[in-house]
């Protein structure tokens, strides 16, 4: 009897724990939710960090500078990674100029991510709606 109680105990910690992991902290979207706003994919060169996405074709348009990545960080520190894989976002802020190089510059005050989620390492994970506490680690 005392193994039984061990077990379902221990089966109960770890459901809580998966649960804990697979809880929803930001949820996708498939609207923008304000009015200044860019729709844009994380790229991975020296000049820009950005690429403008047109929302109709889904083609990049333009390139851009995003300032102030810390809504990024400050909301989930490694969110980074899920800028890697292939998500757009919908960035929220304002253009407050052009760079020396000529490159137009983007303050980005929050952000969210569009709908559907890629996942990178995680690409398996059923849920393409939300970014979890996994997606901090993975």
């Amino acid at each position: 009897m005392k193994k039984k109680s061990v077990w379902v105990i221990v089966g109960i910690v770890l459901l809580i724990s998966d649960i804990a992991w697979l809880w929803p902290v930001k949820f996708a979207i498939t609207q923008p939710k304000g009015e200044n706003y860019i729709i844009g994919k994380y790229t991975r060169s020296t000049g820009v960090n950005f690429d403008i996405i047109d929302e109709q074709s889904g083609e990049c348009v333009d390139d851009v500078w995003v300032e102030d990545l810390e809504p990024f960080y400050s909301d989930f520190w490694n969110y980074y990674l899920q800028m890697q894989s292939d998500n757009i976002f919908c960035l929220y802020g304002e253009f407050v100029g052009v760079s020396a190089d000529g490159e137009r510059i983007f303050r980005m005050e929050d952000w969210d991510i569009m709908y559907p989620v890629k996942r990178g390492l995680l690409n398996f994970f059923p849920f393409n709606w939300f970014l979890s506490n996994i997606n901090m680690f993975y």
